[in-house]
């Protein structure tokens, strides 16, 4: 059981399937028992990776405000 500060490309990796997905699922799987933490900041700049991620064609417009509020749900 550990606590992990997330920087924004750590949390899209949770919501946006990409290189190292795979390893932050099972790091903030509830079964291990770690506190992920992130500033308040993270949301914005969230945003501004998915968006950007949706200027350059790897998810569509929908995807991209679907996975943003996802995000705003949890």
């Amino acid at each position: 059981m550990a606590t992990y500060y997330l920087d924004t490309s750590a949390l899209v990796k949770l919501y946006v399937r990409e290189p190292g997905t795979d390893s932050m699922v099972q790091l903030a799987h509830p079964t291990n028992g770690n506190t992920l933490s992130l500033l308040g900041l993270s949301r914005i700049e969230f945003r501004s990776a998915v968006r950007l991620r949706q200027r350059f064609g790897d998810l569509t417009a929908q995807i991209a405000q679907e996975v943003i509020a996802t995000l705003d749900q949890h």
